[in-house]
């Protein structure tokens, strides 16, 4: 599916359209912009674990060279939704802001210049969002189980 303007329908893909906390969490179950929804899934002993193999990971070189700079206004720092719906129309994709930019957290969002994912190339997202979608899906509905998990705890440079 194409999308014809810069910004996504909000109608379609915006979470905060809802008044209601349930109706939202109900909508961002087929939001495929949802953060949840580009990762994969795993059922370790029972327990759905949501692993950061996502589609920004994968094809983490065509999104970073689709960026471009800008600079934002201080009342957007720690607010990357607020951002995310300004540009994007949608507040569904503010961890895209944080990911571009190497943030892991809303509390480092408050840099003056900051790389986003060029607005009218979101045409680029949603392809590539459409390419994963069936093996995204799946990995939701029908998780892959895993017995034994090691978990490998990995430094955190700056």
């Amino acid at each position: 599916m194409a999308i014809d303007d810069n910004k996504l329908n909000e109608n379609e893909y915006d979470s905060s359209i809802y008044t209601d906390l349930k109706d939202s969490i109900l909508d961002s179950k087929d939001n495929k912009f949802v953060y949840t929804n580009i990762n994969t899934k795993i059922n370790f002993k029972g327990e759905l674990i949501i692993i950061d193999e996502s589609i920004l990971n994968k094809y983490s070189t065509i999104i970073m060279d689709n960026t471009i700079q800008i600079e934002i206004d201080e009342k957007y720092f720690l607010q990357p939704e607020l951002l995310s719906k300004k540009i994007y129309g949608t507040v569904d994709l503010w961890y895209l802001i944080l990911w571009v930019n190497k943030l892991s957290s809303m509390y480092e969002f408050k840099k003056k210049y900051i790389r986003i994912f060029n607005p009218s190339e979101i045409n680029v997202l949603n392809d590539l969002i459409e390419l994963e979608r069936e093996y995204i899906q799946n990995t939701q509905t029908n998780p892959v189980m895993i017995e034994d998990l090691t978990i490998m705890k990995v430094p955190i440079s700056e």
